[in-house]
């Protein structure tokens, strides 16, 4: 799926950090990591790969053991990468 028009996304959140991929992006909020857009080699981080697309921001669940925050957000060509 590809759109030839950027599309604008409205949140009552601030937005600390944006990294951006090839086919995805993510962003931190002060307490939350969100991701949107091409998930076809999971690159999104939510353990869900019957999602291929996703055109809204989808929360990442981060495992039970890990209670660190997120400190920065990186984004590549087909994955995610997040520093605590």
């Amino acid at each position: 799926m590809s759109f030839s028009v950027p599309n604008c996304l409205s949140f009552e959140v601030v937005i600390r950090v944006v990294s951006c991929g090839d086919n995805h992006s993510a962003f931190l909020t002060e307490n939350a990591l969100f991701t949107i857009g091409k998930n076809t080699k999971g690159q999104l981080g939510i353990g869900d790969q019957s999602i291929k697309f996703s055109a809204s921001p989808i929360l990442v669940q981060l495992s039970e053991d890990d209670q660190d925050p997120i400190m920065q957000v990186s984004c590549g060509g087909s994955h995610t990468a997040v520093l605590t």
